[in-house]
This record gives structure tokens, C-alpha cells and sequence, in this order.
């Protein structure tokens, strides 16, 4: 099961991604903190063009930036957590038909981007605010926090070892493919440099710039026997 993710609008680059890689599985999109173009600014719009194109799923990263990851602060961590947690309870109000995984488990995404050093204080402090996260007074907890990294290659395992990593995302290694006809899964994961790794859920194998892909996507595959869109914000319907 394949999707795409994109730090653009859903609605500027569904139609030449599934023209050229095929109709989606699921979506992944920013939700602050990021650097710009937040699900929550155009969140009906794009829930249309999720559902138009086929993936009426929605994952969910934050991308607070290299200085903030790497900041001794478990308080910067937890504030940047609850601006996360509060803007995805921002579109669930924005948009009724969108709502959490049936499950009851919402994977939420750090992003760590290449090169990028991972503090330990400030993953203990995100990721024990988002677990801790009482979605909207309602006694429920679905958000589990999860880790985009390149793995071993920084320090991302490591460091995700000093509170609950629920999940991990893959960046490499990058394979061509298509979402209609994706590599097998094969991701570099935890377990090469960490005893008690976090499983691999999801892997990046094709980001733009590689495999002569120009779209404004990236694609994305779940290991075998397992479907990430139960893990992703659903569409019951179209807005």
C-alpha cells in the first residue's frame, strides 16, 4: 500500500502525481509546526482533493526545524508537541467528514531531516506530551509519537530510546518506482544501531529529485502486510 507525501498543497500536485504515479493509498501532510503551507490553512480544499484523488487518508508530521530539535529542552519539545496536537484537533473542527483512525491510533510524525541532531530532552518532552495528549478533553489518547529519520545514519534511534517511539519512517535508502508499482520494502531501520528498536512502518523510497521524479511529492510504501492509512486521519465522506 502506496502513497505520497508533499510539503505543497494536496490540491496543486494530486493530479500530476497520480497521472504520473498512480492513485494513492494515502497522504501525508505538514501540520504546525512547519515552515510553511499548513494542512490547517486551506483544510476543506484539501480534504477535496485527498478524497478527488483517490487517498481519503491523511497522515500527519510536524516539521519544527533543526534548531529546535536540537535544543536541550524538554519544554521546547512539549510546547512544540501541543501546537502540533492542537492543530490537528483545528482540522478534525475545520473539517467534520475528517476524523480519527478507527483504530484509535493516529501516528504523528517529527520530521528529522538529514543531518540533523536529534536531542534526547527535547524527543522526551514531544513525545511524552503528544502520548500524554487528551484529544479534546474526551478521555481518549490516540496520537502516538512516531520519527521520520534517516535512522542509523544520524542519531534519531538513539535518541528516540529516552521516551515511547511508537513508529519510525524510513528515508533511505531511495529506490524508482511508482505508487502503482512500488519497490518491495526494504527501509533502513533502528535495529542496526539499537537493541530495542521501534518498528519500521513506513519508507520514503523515491523523494523528489531522484529517479527523474520533478513533482512536488514524495512516495511512500508500508511494510508488508500492513496498511499505513489505518494509522492516518480518515475521510468519511467529501466535504
Amino acid at each position: 500500500m502506496a502513497g505520497y507525501d508533499t510539503a505543497n498543497y494536496i490540491y496543486n500536485v494530486y493530479e500530476s502525481a497520480d497521472s504520473t504515479y498512480g492513485t494513492p493509498a494515502f497522504w501525508i501532510r505538514y501540520f504546525s509546526p512547519c515552515p510553511d503551507a499548513p494542512f490547517t490553512t486551506n483544510p476543506v480544499t484539501e480534504s477535496r482533493a485527498a478524497y478527488d484523488s483517490g487517498g481519503a487518508y491523511i497522515g500527519a508530521i510536524s516539521s519544527p526545524g533543526a534548531s529546535r530539535l536540537s535544543a536541550n529542552s524538554s519544554s521546547e519539545g512539549a510546547a512544540d508537541a501541543q501546537t502540533f496536537a492542537a492543530a490537528l484537533q483545528t482540522a478534525t473542527d475545520d473539517v467534520s467528514q475528517l476524523e480519527l483512525p478507527s483504530i484509535g491510533t493516529l501516528f504523528c510524525w517529527l520530521d528529522m531531516e538529514p543531518n540533523t541532531t536529534l536531542n534526547t530532552n527535547y524527543w522526551s518532552g514531544w513525545a511524552n506530551r503528544l502520548n500524554g495528549w487528551n484529544w479534546k478533553s474526551g478521555g481518549t489518547y490516540p496520537l502516538f509519537a512516531s520519527l521520520y529519520t534517516r535512522t542509523c545514519t544520524d542519531n534519531g534511534c538513539s535518541a528516540s530510546e529516552s521516551a515511547d517511539c511508537y513508529a519510525v519512517w524510513s528515508q533511505q535508502p531511495q529506490q524508482c518506482g511508482s505508487v502503482s508499482n512500488p519497490p518491495s520494502f526494504a527501509p533502513d531501520n533502528c535495529s542496526h544501531c539499537i537493541s530495542s528498536a521501534p518498528t519500521t512502518y513506513l519508507w520514503q523510497f523515491m523523494i523528489q529529485g531522484d529517479c527523474n521524479n520533478s513533482l512536488d511529492v514524495d512516495l511512500d510504501v508500508g511494510r508488508g502486510g500492513y496498511s499505513y492509512n489505518t494509522n492516518c486521519l480518515r475521510l468519511t465522506s467529501r466535504p
